[in-house]
């Protein structure tokens, strides 16, 4: 129990009724749930690491005693502390208990007693009567009998009386110091002092401060055993346990598997198992008295035991790597080093047995004989007669011949007469590995391929295609009713006489659980008819006799280690020593004896407390056995949450790796799923629905639990497989129906009006062709109608001579050309409705500047032009009045050939287009500004912008400014 605790120093165990374990550690307060470790610090909320007593009221509230931080209550994997306890905070408590009344009592340091009621704290201390304020223990007895154990002897407390009676030493205890007060089944009160123990009965105390010679000094803590036995634990000494039907003690120490001898505590369990809590090497646990190794640590001196033999005195020979010893009345006597010119390092002692002369012969692991006759070690003769063979085993028989089993076949020895038998010619039933004489002195021979009984001079072969369960035999024994039980690579078969049958006998086979070795290393029958099995995983048993009564072979297996398969036993060493108990060599832990009192019984122990751990959805934490707000009778999850990996565990503290679970999810799976050690189960993509998780588990003692421990488990349903989403999808359903028949007949009907729509727009297309057909026609007439009459202008203008008249009739011609313009854009264009402007206005220029720029007259014309378009509408207006403006400055502005420059602007924002016409010129006279309706240029620019919806604006200045703004 020591593997992951965070302190050898253990004050505390609590076990609480979810199968938990909680230490109190001087590194803080750990939990076990049976598998895995899990530690509280400060980060968890502990004011002080070094815990010092832990207890569970009846309210399920979880009180933690600290050296240096007071007392908390531990929920929800973290530490609280009440203010009503804050008196607590600076005192040390010892032990915390709950009355009958559920009044929680303090046990201090140095205040006495403090009993809480729920709302105040009393105090009870020497000026109550106290014989001390250092408290140790707390016990509530009959009669309403409060015995509490000080540093100064024991106060007797009774409510509404007081103190009514103390014990100290002067009273008969055995020292002042006492640290419980334990009442035994008989009634006897045993109080563990700091100089032994104190009986007290009937109000007489027995004090008891040395056992078996040994002084006991301080003794902390006393419990009694289900079967009677009191354990006593004290300070350096280990244990004693006290069997009061005999009054005799027996002592148990590191040497016999106790992690420490300084005991601080003994708790005991719900099954009855005694938990040791040490100051200095964890947690002992003692899984079965009647089981008891010698190792390296005791009187044997050695981990590795591979031969027993028993001679006629009833001493125990037993072999390992070294040598020899002797074990007799309980002692290990003698020990006996072979020498190392005939016995190497590596060697092992497969075989004891004694010869005819008196000698014992050892089998060495290289094949070697080695005889000892009580003082020397020597190479036996028999050496010379076969030392082409290896012999596996040697039997000296009734008559004192000496047999030796090889790796082909047998030898017979006899005072140096040497006779080879070879019981088959196939290989493998010639390798013998065992021989074994029964009761009526028949020779049994043991092989890789099967067993042979040797009648006279023939070989009668039992092997697998036979019924033999395996081909390779490791050991040979016989009952009490003379049927031969044969332990092979695979199990365990009994070759039974029976009359009913051809050859007189029968084979039936027995095998061990799966998980087990089925192997067996070595069979053994105990005093009671009992067979026991010795496997490289452990022991097991097999009650014979039950099975010869009723006809079902019951088994129970014994681990013996905490790790692996359990402890490998060896071949050749197994015997019932004198007074019956069972003598076992083992590979590892040394020599094991097993202490039958009587007959063994396979009596399954209580199966394993079962709990469900935690239910993780998807991932997320959904339930948690330790936690109040996810602890729930049953799991409501959503449709999504469909992955469950569902952790779940037992409890059986005596062999907690070694356990078999069964699981099922009632509503996903038709049969139990079974496994050893496997504590989690996994279901994906669970379908919405109602399930039961149910678990059990049994320990290799004990059968299945009676009932599964369970948890129901809703998955939702997706809001589209409720009864309202589907009557509301019927719905839905049956008015889609409806739609898309409207929604195909009105397809069907805009189909039609699509075949007219389309027949009527391809007439319109043809009106609309003809209509831009004649449009353009139109404005290529007129177009041809103003170039006539520009050319009837130009025929008058020739005819005259230059003055006014001339002149305003190459005004007029410019106009016309100007309209011409607009007409010749319009019907080359694709697009009758606009007028390209960077065209029109580039001819425009063209033309004026060809007729009006006289020869030697430089004027450059410039434009930024920001529109593209104009409509038809405004694009006539618009030349019009570029070319009257453009006109103007060409004819008034330069007077005398000068030069100049004129400008152009089109540009528009979100409304309006604004046309600017500025020249460089002389300007225009003021005169010609204010007079009215003087200039027929003036009165055409303004008329032509009343036409577009503008104003026009002139500005005199270094030249002239012409602003026009229209709206679009």
């Amino acid at each position: 129990m020591n593997d992951g605790l965070p302190s050898s120093q253990i004050y505390d165990v609590h076990l609480d009724e979810d199968g938990l374990v909680w230490f109190a550690t001087a590194y803080g307060l750990v939990k076990f749930d049976g598998y895995d470790y899990e530690t509280y610090t400060k980060e968890h909320g502990l004011n002080d690491e070094l815990i010092y007593d832990i207890f569970e009221d009846s309210q399920e509230r979880f009180w933690v005693s600290t050296e240096m931080g007071g007392v908390g209550i531990f929920d929800s994997d973290s530490m609280r502390y009440h203010p009503d306890h804050s008196v607590l905070d600076s005192m040390l408590v010892n032990y915390i208990s709950e009355s009958p009344m559920g009044e929680i009592w303090f046990g201090t340091n140095k205040y006495g007693v403090l009993r809480w009621d729920g709302a105040n704290f009393t105090r009870l201390d020497t000026t109550n009567g106290m014989p001390s304020n250092t408290i140790w223990d707390i016990q509530f007895f009959e009669n309403n009998e409060v015995w509490i154990s000080t540093s100064d002897g024991l106060g007797v407390y009774k409510e509404g009386e007081g103190i009514i009676k103390t014990y100290q030493k002067e009273d008969g205890l055995s020292e002042r110091i006492t640290y419980q007060t334990y009442k035994t089944s008989d009634g006897t009160i045993w109080v563990p002092t700091s100089n032994g123990i104190t009986k007290i009965r009937d109000g007489e105390l027995s004090p008891i401060t040395e056992i078996n010679g040994d002084r006991l000094g301080y003794v902390y803590n006393i419990n009694q055993e289900n079967d009677g036995t009191i354990w006593i634990g004290t300070e350096r000494r280990g244990i004693y346990w006290y069997k009061p039907e005999t009054k005799e003690y027996t002592h148990i120490t590191r040497k016999n598997g106790l992690s420490s001898n300084y005991i601080y505590r003994l708790i005991k369990a719900i099954d009855g198992t005694i938990w040791v809590t040490t100051d200095g090497n964890g947690v002992s646990i003692f899984k079965d008295k009647k089981f008891k190794f010698f190792d390296n640590t005791s009187e044997l001196k050695t981990n590795t035991i591979t031969s027993l033999y028993k001679d006629q005195e009833g001493a125990i020979w037993y072999g390992s790597h070294k040598g020899i010893g002797r074990y007799k009345d309980g002692e290990y006597e003698n020990f006996y080093t072979i020498p190392e010119d005939i016995f190497a390092d590596d060697e092992e002692i497969w075989d004891i047995e004694r010869l005819p002369n008196g000698n014992l012969v050892l089998l060495t692991y290289t094949y070697w004989l080695i005889e000892f006759d009580g003082e020397n070690f020597f190479r036996s003769d028999i050496n010379k007669s076969i030392m082409s063979h290896y012999p596996t085993d040697i039997l000296v028989d009734d008559k004192g011949e000496i047999w030796m089993a090889t790796e082909r076949g047998v030898i017979k020895y006899q005072k140096g007469d040497v006779e080879f038998i070879d019981p088959s010619d196939e290989y493998w039933k010639s390798f013998v590995t065992i021989l074994f004489q029964d009761s009526r002195g028949n020779l049994w021979i043991g092989t890789e391929g099967g067993i042979a009984k040797k009648e006279g001079d023939e070989f009668k072969y039992y092997t697998e295609d036979d019924g033999l369960k395996g081909k390779s035999v490791y050991e040979i024994k016989e009952d009490s009713r003379g049927n031969i039980w044969v332990g092979t690579n695979k199990g365990i078969s009994v070759i039974k006489r029976n009359a009913e049958v051809t050859d007189g006998v029968s084979i039936e086979t027995f095998e061990t659980n799966d998980v087990y070795l089925p192997e067996t290393i070595s069979l053994l029958f105990d005093n009671h008819g009992g067979l026991w099995q010795g496997t490289n995983g452990g022991l097991n048993y097999y009650d014979v006799e039950g099975w010869y009564a009723t006809g079902n072979m019951d088994k129970m297996h014994f681990s013996l280690q905490d790790y692996g398969k359990g402890a490998e036993f060896n071949g050749g060493a197994a015997l019932v020593g004198e007074e019956g108990n069972l003598w076992f060599g083992t590979a590892r832990k040394g020599l094991m004896r097993h202490e039958p009192n009587e007959e063994f019984k396979i009596s399954p122990q209580h199966p394993p407390l079962t709990f469900i751990r935690q239910i993780y959805a998807n991932g997320e934490l959904v339930f948690d056995q330790k936690v109040s707000e996810l602890n729930t009778a049953s799991v409501d999850l959503e449709y999504h949450e469909n992955n469950l990996e569902i952790e779940y565990g037992a409890v059986n503290y005596k062999d907690p790796y070694r356990i078999f679970y069964r699981y099922k999810l009632n509503g996903f799976d038709e049969d139990w799923n079974e496994g050893f050690d496997r504590r989690e189960a996994v279901y994906t993509n669970l379908s919405p629905g109602e399930y039961t998780f149910l678990v059990m588990s049994k320990s290799v003692t004990s059968d299945w639990s009676d009932v599964a421990t369970s948890i129901a488990i809703t998955i939702e349903k997706p809001f589209w497989l409720t009864w309202w989403f589907i009557l509301l999808a019927l719905v839905a359903t049956v008015s889609l129906f409806f739609l898309l028949v409207d929604i195909y007949l009105n397809k069907v009907e805009k189909k039609k009006l699509k075949v007219l729509v389309d027949e009527q727009t391809k007439d319109l297309k043809t009106a609309l062709f003809e209509k831009e057909v004649l449009i353009k026609e139109i404005h290529h007439r007129v177009k041809n109608n103003m170039a006539v009459v520009s050319g009837l202008l130009d025929l008058q203008s020739w005819q005259m001579e230059d003055g006014d008249a001339k002149d305003a009739i190459e005004n007029s011609k410019l106009r016309i050309k100007t309209m011409s313009t607009i007409h010749e854009k319009l019907y080359q264009n694709d697009n009758l409705a606009d007028i390209n402007i960077h065209d029109f206005v580039y001819d425009l220029i063209q033309n004026i500047s060809n007729s009006l720029k006289a020869a030697n007259q430089n004027i450059e014309v410039k434009s930024n032009l920001e529109v593209d378009k104009l409509d038809v509408n405004k694009a006539i207006p618009c030349g019009l009045l570029l070319n009257e403006l453009i006109s103007n400055s060409y004819e008034h502005a330069f007077p005398n050939n000068m030069t100049g420059e004129i400008f152009i602007s089109i540009k528009e924002n979100r409304n309006e287009y604004h046309l600017c016409v500025r020249d460089n010129g002389v300007g225009i006279p003021r005169d010609i500004l204010s007079q009215e309706r003087t200039s027929l240029g003036i009165t055409l620019i303004e008329s032509l912008t009343d036409q577009i919806g503008g104003t026009v604006e002139f500005i005199n200045g270094e030249g002239t400014i012409v602003n026009i703004t229209f709206p679009k």
